[in-house]
């Protein structure tokens, strides 16, 4: 048996086991320097130059890892050298990515054309935060068969691929400067079940959208949202949630929304 296929068959043994730390530790010792063929057991899709060239990429611009419990690839990217190439080859790439973490501060432009060039068709968990994701202003509108048509106005091409994402069920937005209206667009995603959007000005307003929307929304971080008593009560009153956090907003009336076990205010 060749290392290479002896490398693929424990990565998929490990999943099925579902040991989570074994899977880390095997991955660990070839995640720099990746061989092709180990490469390809992440993404299927790349070919040999594709990978040649992202091998090319300095080590603190982009890390490439099997994803656990997935098949697929845990892609974190950390500079605008390996966002500008990631565009370039986002058809090859795209299908393969299950997560994506892109760290503070790549800036909306290069974020956008990135996630527009990129099909993440199966992309479940995406981490964005403080990377000025902002929204004027947004509608949604429900047609036939509860169909959600989804306007969002002006240069926001983020949230607009953010919004057609099918399989996202982990979406992290913490300190993007979003108000209302990045609420608005944000609501009407039907899969996400995580929600980070801490740090941003949503307001009540913003927090009415959230709690009517979001269906299978089962864990809320809403810290630092400029959220009074309305909008708390609004969440606070929704069904489903497992986690609510709220604190470090301007909740007075603490002693109202103590029955509710899922929510943190301190």
């Amino acid at each position: 048996m060749s290392p290479v296929n002896g490398f693929d068959r424990k990565l998929n043994e490990l999943r099925a086991a579902g040991d989570r730390d074994r899977f880390r530790q095997l991955v660990d010792a070839v995640a720099h320097g990746m061989p092709f063929d180990n490469l390809r057991n992440c993404l299927p899709g790349i070919r040999r130059e594709d990978a040649g060239i992202l091998a090319e990429l300095p080590e603190d611009q982009l890390l490439i890892r099997p994803c656990f419990p997935y098949e697929g690839a845990v892609l974190t990217v950390r500079g605008d050298e390996a966002l500008e190439t990631l565009t370039t080859l986002g058809p090859e790439l795209g299908p393969g990515i299950v997560r994506l973490v892109l760290v503070p501060g790549l800036g909306r432009e290069h974020l956008a054309d990135l996630l527009h060039a990129l099909p993440l068709r199966r992309l479940r968990s995406l981490r964005m935060e403080g990377n000025d994701v902002r929204c004027q202003q947004a509608s949604v509108k429900y047609g036939d068969d509860n169909v959600v048509h989804l306007r969002i106005d002006g240069d926001d091409r983020i949230l607009q691929a953010v919004s057609r994402l099918p399989m996202l069920e982990d979406l992290r937005l913490a300190n993007n400067r979003l108000s209302s209206a990045g609420a608005t667009a944000l609501a009407s995603m039907t899969r996400v079940k995580k929600l980070d959007v801490s740090g941003n000005p949503l307001g009540n307003a913003g927090a009415f959208r959230l709690a009517r929307g979001l269906p299978m929304l089962r864990e809320l971080r809403a810290a630092r949202c400029e959220i009074g008593d309305r909008g708390a009560a609004e969440l606070c009153d929704r069904d489903g949630l497992d986690v609510l956090d709220l604190r470090d907003n301007p909740i007075s009336d603490h002693e109202r929304f103590r029955r509710h076990e899922h929510a943190l205010f301190a």
